[in-house]
């Protein structure tokens, strides 16, 4: 996926860099209960990286259900 270009209906989005977990996600925060091993689950599948950073080509709206296609 990195390197590629997510299109939408309405917009189309350039996929940069993976984006890394910190601790943070297994930690109580504000009306979020800690505790949980999410950051060791992200490791494991995902090498760490939960997200990646993306660069708007076409501005536009993503909305709710909007079905992304990766382009070639």
């Amino acid at each position: 996926m990195i390197g590629r270009e997510l299109i939408y209906p309405l917009t189309r989005l350039h996929l940069g860099e993976r984006i890394p977990r910190c601790r943070t996600t297994d930690l109580a925060q504000d009306g979020a209960v800690g505790g949980a091993s999410w950051l060791k689950a992200v490791g494991g599948e995902r090498e760490g990286c939960l997200g990646v950073y993306a660069t708007v080509v076409t501005p536009g709206s993503v909305m709710v259900g909007d079905q992304g296609k990766l382009a070639r």
